[in-house]
């Protein structure tokens, strides 16, 4: 990170100033292990330090200093510090200064700004492997993995741990290695593997250093133990807040409030966790860090909505909004996956460089090899005569290697040329099934919405006679009351059943636009029955709008107690319209080919619970599918429609939307003429959202 200053001399020690854990130590220990006092006493020495004389060098390290210090309590000056001290190296062309102060305002930003944080740790990772710091490349794997954490990308952020784990031990970085073997530790955890996540909180106490006992090391122990044992994770919670406060770290100690608050929640003890979130929320407002706002504030809507205080928990609802959308909003995330992309593509040109290269080399070497052997045949027979020849064998072989590679180079720009348009095609496709699918939607629901409009369309007629004979009923001399109260009583039906079918008609429109969007859509807990109905009804009124004469049995077996899934509503949506045309394709086809009256078309559709997931079954009696191209349904393209009734994307994408987008699985059964089941499986997931 920076050389250490000795206080109010701003004197570098300069043989220590680039030692190989300096970076971690500063960062996660020296605040930690200080009190308030001398933390304060330390911040004021490196200001006082900023003022006087000194190299500009020198003035990057301090720089670097105050950032390190002012992260856990002021993170716009830590922002600030940082930027002035990557400013202030580009300057002065001095690569490890930028390089230990970018990755400062890297894990500074990593509270704010998630894609700028992640572009700052890919660029000082090639200044630290172009230095061969290899202590530094470690460290900056532990910041990608915390990155990784922050999205709940727990299985990628393990791979980023682990990997800096090996580097740091293989060059002696055991602070490094430790601090990492607890955030390791923390991401088992969190993916409620308790045996994993106890075995790296023991390595990381292994690789402290003996004797030292942090307020992170208590916050990181309270989060191992909480999965074995949750009053345990609170003891060390506690400890941990009572650490943070001592040393007056804002940033820990919304941190630790957090999840104590977490386990209060799950205790159901409900004043203790809107105590706790509260003072997790004050002091992460205090230092403005977004994330654990976020965290704190969701707490305190759940606690607030279980109590039925809906004024408090719609303040604390857009104080959570108002944090995920500038943490989490959808220009960040793509931000964040165009950063990603880009560095996969430099990588994979770097390692297209370094194959060309050690082709060229092998080239120039076998080139070299055969001059070398003909000078020697030149002067062994010293004979001119053979020498030309020697030469213009060499010229041939040189003009057919060069034509060679020419060729090959051709060959590959035209290959590269051609994955390009295959990529872009591919692309093409993808849009146009999504829109085929919106297409089936419309269908149905302009056939279903005309049944609410005709019932509003009629029951306003009724509704405009019914107060015209009221009307008349007033004007008579002698109104007779039992009449008027059943025409008063006839009307209020009659509303009450337009704002009924008023509200299905919206609920249709609703569900349009919402399937209709372009995005992936966020994952919000779901009504599963409701929609796999609301579907099944719209692909079915889209094909009778097709086809009149078609009729078909619809089953629907619905888990009564079935519990909302955190599911991308619009996403499930497609792939259950996908399911139930391909059903009513299938049973329409074995409809027209078998006899009349003798077959009756039947769709099923089952939802069931059980062992903390969700199961959907969507079974039908149509034709079937052949055994020998069951294995090739998901693959894209594949279709057994005919041309221009298929593009092959369907189960293809809606194989993707399970299982990669929601980690669920997707299972497919079928006899060839007898009929086909698919089985989707979901997990239920809590709403704590990404650490």
């Amino acid at each position: 990170m920076s050389a250490n200053i000795i206080p109010g001399t701003g004197t570098p020690h300069m043989a220590n100033c680039m030692k190989k854990n300096l970076f971690w130590l500063l960062l996660f220990l020296t605040p930690l292990v200080m009190t308030a006092q001398s933390l304060t006493n330390r911040i004021d020495s490196l200001r006082r330090a900023s003022g006087t004389p000194m190299h500009d060098t020198v003035r990057v390290q301090l720089l670097d200093n105050l950032s390190g210090v002012y992260t856990s309590r002021n993170l716009d000056s830590a922002i600030w510090y940082a930027r002035e001290g990557v400013r202030l190296a580009e300057k002065l062309n001095y690569a490890k200064g930028k390089l230990y102060t970018q990755n400062t305002l890297a894990f500074a930003l990593a509270e704010r700004d998630l894609p700028e944080s992640m572009r700052l740790y890919i660029s000082a990772l090639a200044m630290a492997l172009e230095e061969k710091d290899y202590n530094a490349v470690a460290g900056i794997y532990y910041g990608m993995g915390v990155l990784q954490f922050y999205l709940a990308n727990y299985p990628q952020a393990i791979v980023l741990f682990k990997k800096s784990i090996r580097i740091a031990l293989e060059n002696r970085g055991k602070l490094t290695a430790g601090n990492t073997s607890a955030m390791l530790a923390f991401a088992y955890a969190s993916m409620n593997q308790s045996d994993s996540a106890c075995y790296y909180m023991a390595a990381s106490e292994r690789e402290w250093p003996e004797g030292i006992t942090t307020a992170f090391h208590a916050y990181f122990k309270g989060q191992t133990e909480a999965g074995v044992d949750p009053n345990v994770g609170k003891y060390y919670f506690k400890e941990g807040i009572a650490r943070f406060k001592n040393i007056q770290d804002l940033r820990g100690l919304s941190l630790a409030y957090h999840r104590l608050s977490e386990l209060y929640l799950q205790q159901n003890q409900l004043d203790s966790c809107i105590y706790a979130a509260r003072q997790g929320l004050q002091a992460a407002q205090e230092v403005r860090l977004l994330r654990t706002i976020l965290h704190n504030s969701r707490l305190l809507v759940n606690a607030f909505k279980q109590l039925n205080q809906t004024d408090s928990a719609y303040k604390y609802q857009n104080i959570m909004v108002a944090a995920r959308d500038s943490l989490f909003s959808q220009e960040k995330i793509n931000q964040l996956q165009s950063t990603l992309l880009e560095e996969e593509q430099r990588t994979k040109k770097l390692e297209e460089e370094k194959l060309r290269l050690e082709s060229r080399t092998k080239i120039y070497g076998l080139l070299a090899l055969a001059t070398f052997l003909l000078l020697l045949a030149g002067i062994f027979y010293r004979n001119t005569r053979q020498k030309q020849k020697a030469n213009r064998q060499l010229q041939v072989l040189n003009e057919e290697i060069t034509q060679q590679k020419e060729e090959i180079e051709t060959q590959r720009d035209h290959l590269e040329q051609t994955l390009t348009e295959l990529k872009a095609t591919q692309q093409q496709l993808i849009q146009k099934e999504k829109l085929a699918s919106l297409g089936e939607l419309t269908a149905g629901i302009a056939h279903e919405i005309q049944n609410p409009l005709n019932f509003v369309n009629n029951l306003t007629e009724v509704s405009q006679e019914l107060v015209e004979e009221l009307k008349e009923e007033e004007d008579k001399p002698n109104p007779d009351p039992a009449l008027r109260k059943e025409l008063l009583t006839d009307l209020e039906e009659s509303l009450q059943k337009v704002h009924h079918h008023g509200k299905r008609a919206d609920s249709i429109v609703k569900g349009m636009l919402q399937h209709s969007r372009a995005g992936s859509g966020e994952k919000q807990p779901t009504d599963l029955n409701a929609l796999a109905d609301e579907y099944l009804r719209l692909a079915y009124s889209g094909l009778r709008a097709k086809d009149q004469d078609f009729t078909a049995d619809l089953r629907l077996k619905l888990d009564p107690n079935l519990q909302p899934v955190d599911i991308a509503p619009q996403e499930i949506g497609r792939v259950l319209l996908n399911l139930y045309n391909n059903a009513f394709y299938a049973v329409q086809q074995r409809a027209k080919a078998g006899k009349s009256g003798e077959y009756q078309p039947q769709i099923e559709v089952t939802t069931q619970a059980a062992n903390g997931k969700v199961e959907l079954r969507v079974w039908d009696n149509g034709t079937g599918i052949p055994a020998e191209i069951l294995n090739k349904i998901y693959q894209p393209f594949f279709t057994t429609k005919p041309t221009g009734q298929g593009t092959g994307l369907g189960l293809s994408l809606s194989y993707d939307i399970v299982t990669k987008g929601h980690g669920g699985e997707m299972l497919v059964a079928s006899t060839e003429g007898e009929g086909t089941e698919f089985r989707i499986t979901l997990g239920y997931v809590t709403e704590t959202g990404a650490y």
